[in-house]
């Protein structure tokens, strides 16, 4: 059962999205995968920030879909979310909620602006 006030729960939440976002990519189905990578990363981000007990409601620090703020208010409790590498990562994929918002601007798939890679 979901409960929201238990970090646990936000983990499990966001397994399943790991999961869905995976079986995604390997169909070929990129840009659904993508955009599903951006969910998946804000649930591992508020699980953490739940973990330390911050309220995952409006107008807390743990509200919201950008993941740079959420990165941001992470890195209050450990460095780790503070290291340029890691930050720069997460801040990619906040490119992809703007496309669950606006679709029809998808440029940067014609240019492979959109898909990350590690190397």
């Amino acid at each position: 059962m979901y409960a929201p006030e238990e970090a646990h729960s936000w983990i499990v939440y966001a397994d399943g999205s790991y999961i869905a976002t995976r079986m995604l990519w390997f169909v070929s189905c990129q840009l659904e995968s993508s955009i599903l990578a951006q969910r998946t990363v804000e649930l591992y981000l508020k699980a953490y920030l739940r973990s330390k007990g911050v309220a995952i409601r409006p107008g807390s620090e743990g509200w919201g879909h950008r993941l740079m703020m959420l990165n941001e208010a992470c890195s209050v409790h450990s460095l780790d979310f503070s290291v340029k590498s890691f930050s720069r990562r997460v801040g990619f994929f906040d490119r992809y909620f703007e496309l669950v918002r606006y679709p029809s601007n998808l440029d940067g798939l014609r240019n492979g602006l959109l898909f990350f890679s590690l190397f």
